[in-house]
Order: C-alpha cells, then sequence, then structure tokens
C-alpha cells in the first residue's frame, strides 16, 4: 500500500456518493443478506484515498437548513463551487494531501458538473497567482 497515495474525489450527481462507495468502489460490499459485509478485492482504495462527496447540497447524508425557503435547486455553477469549497476544505484539514496528485470524478450528470468543478478550481488557481 502507498504511503502516498492520491486523493480521489468521487461525486454521484443526484444521489448519495455512498451508494456508489457500497456497491463499485469501495473497500467493502453488502452481501446479499443485507446485514453483513464482504471485502472486495477491486476496491479503488488500494491505490488512492477515495473521498465520496454528496453534491448537490441536501443529497445524501449532507444537510442544508433551508428556513422559509423550501427551494433546494441550486444553479450548476453554484454546486461545482460549493464541491470546490469543500475539496479545499478537506484539503485544509487533511494538509498531508496538499502535496499530492488530486483527481476528481463522477458519473451520469458527473460529465456536466466535473468540468465546472475543474473550471472552478482553475480560476482559483488564477486567482491566487495574482
Amino acid at each position: 500500500m502507498a504511503l502516498n497515495k492520491a486523493a480521489t474525489f468521487i461525486i454521484d450527481i443526484g444521489c448519495s456518493s455512498v451508494a456508489g462507495m457500497l456497491s463499485e468502489m469501495g473497500p467493502f460490499r453488502p452481501n446479499p443478506d443485507g446485514q453483513t459485509l464482504y471485502e472486495n478485492v477491486f476496491s479503488w482504495n488500494k491505490q488512492a484515498s477515495m473521498i465520496f462527496l454528496e453534491v448537490p447540497r441536501g443529497v445524501g447524508f449532507s444537510y442544508q437548513d433551508l428556513g422559509d425557503d423550501q427551494d433546494a435547486s441550486v444553479p450548476d455553477d453554484q454546486n461545482a463551487d460549493d464541491a470546490v469549497s469543500a475539496i479545499i476544505n478537506w484539503l485544509n484539514t487533511f494538509s498531508s494531501f496538499a502535496s499530492r496528485d488530486i483527481y476528481i470524478g463522477g458519473e451520469n450528470y458527473g460529465g456536466v458538473l466535473i468540468p465546472l468543478i475543474a473550471k472552478s478550481i482553475g480560476a482559483k488557481i488564477d486567482v491566487s497567482k495574482n
């Protein structure tokens, strides 16, 4: 196992990323009985540190206090900025990853959101250079 694994952020757009962790990429999968787990020998965490983000806000195990405004819809650009903020906060908390490779992946609507996340990251890098 590599000590300096890259950080890979997985975003399963519109539903909980935990589903992908449990059924596709994570270290364990549920047995048919729904009560126990077995090891996923092809788990991605053997090669990278996997971080499963909940995007958009309010999906899965994320929480959003809507107050009186019950409209939880958020434009794609804002969802991308929210994801970038989460990634930056995570990197600030786990600073040992700051010098490592970072990968961002997703599926389905991720084909729209992941490029917007990359654009947002690029804009933040450009601002920090000035």
